[in-house]
């Protein structure tokens, strides 16, 4: 969203103000009472951000920026296909180039639900997240979405860099990763890209209803891979706390409704693989965020959907990584080399 500072949460005058009405009352007709901003990244004009906008009549939709074009026009196709279809994702109500305007799904997101002492509450939510991603992706395949958008993430080079994520880690704690077979990890991320996937569907990306159901929204990055790639991004989000006994009863009640899409693996295989390198990317990126300063404070990271940069997170993901990776023996000699960067986390 161009020009809103990075702490201005709520915006009902001034220049900034006049602007972003003006082009919401042009996608939609409607006069604006103020604009919220949940997030709190920077938004300039070549950046990307949503708002709360509530209008005069008190109802609220979503104002977006898509600094891409590209990424603007796929994100409002889908909702479109999507929202027509009753798939769990936002109603689109106008696009125009860089901007749409979605229905507003509710103000508290999956991370936050899920920030509960109750293991039984935690677990209906991630039930119902997967199966939310279970649903949309047999919508989209009814509606052909899969044919429709591009294959992403089948390049060598995306393997490669996937594979990269363990020595970034290594590097950045200054405890390298074994020795690994990078051939037969490579060979273990190649697919045939035949499902369409939201991709970064981690909890974040996701908004708990009035009614219990859960929605999907931030589709500028969707397209086309395997259908177990869903289920990866969301597990293997630093917000899902680990819990090993957890995670074999939900791959079992749930893993036959995920394909690898992978002829040499299974599912479940597949799943390890890719989990264990993603969550070491993703925890590479937390501790790159971190550097030489301070963890983040846990709540103002949940309310303002930041990255998990707190010592809580990083274990998190340094535990369910090595317990992750203990599944196959591919990347299990990983396993003593994450459990140390687990013990090290906790002196940072």
């Amino acid at each position: 969203m161009a020009h809103s500072q990075t702490h201005n949460k709520e915006l009902s005058h001034g220049k900034e103000f006049d602007r972003l009405s003006l082009i919401f009352l042009g996608l939609t007709g409607q006069k604006v009472e103020s604009f919220f901003f949940p997030g709190l990244k920077k938004r300039y004009k070549n950046g990307n951000g949503s708002a709360v906008t509530t209008m005069r009549n008190g109802e609220k939709l979503i104002l977006t920026y898509r600094a891409n074009i590209k990424l603007a026009e796929l994100e409002a196709e889908v909702l479109r296909v999507l929202s027509k279809a009753m798939a769990p994702v936002p109603n689109l109500i106008s696009h125009n180039g860089h901007w749409l305007v979605q229905e507003f799904l509710g103000e508290k997101r999956l991370t936050q639900a899920l920030n509960i002492r109750s293991t039984k509450v935690k677990m209906e939510l991630m039930e119902g997240a997967i199966l939310s991603l279970v649903k949309l992706q047999n919508v989209s395949k009814e509606v052909g979405l899969h044919k429709k958008t591009k294959p992403i993430g089948i390049g060598s080079e995306w393997r490669k860099t996937r594979i990269s994520f363990l020595k970034n880690s290594g590097k950045i704690v200054k405890i390298l990763p074994p020795s690994i077979d990078e051939i037969a990890l490579n060979d273990a991320l190649i697919v045939v890209p035949d499902t369409f996937i939201k991709w970064d569907a981690r909890a974040g990306n996701a908004i708990v209803r009035n009614d219990g159901s859960i929605s999907w929204f931030d589709w500028e990055h969707c397209g086309c891979r395997s259908s177990i790639d869903d289920l990866v991004w969301f597990l293997g989000d630093e917000w899902i706390s680990t819990n090993q006994q957890l995670d074999k009863d939900i791959l079992k009640k749930y893993i036959n409704l995920f394909k690898s899409s992978n002829s040499t693996i299974s599912a479940q295989q597949y799943f390890f693989i890719h989990g264990t390198l993603h969550i070491c990317g993703r925890l590479a990126q937390i501790l790159r965020h971190k550097g030489n300063k301070q963890w983040w404070k846990r709540d103002y990271c949940l309310e303002f959907d930041q990255m998990g940069i707190t010592r809580r997170e990083a274990r998190n993901l340094a535990d369910k990584a090595s317990e992750w990776a203990n599944f196959d023996h591919l990347t299990s000699p990983l396993t003593p080399w994450l459990q140390e960067i687990s013990v090290y986390l906790k002196t940072v």
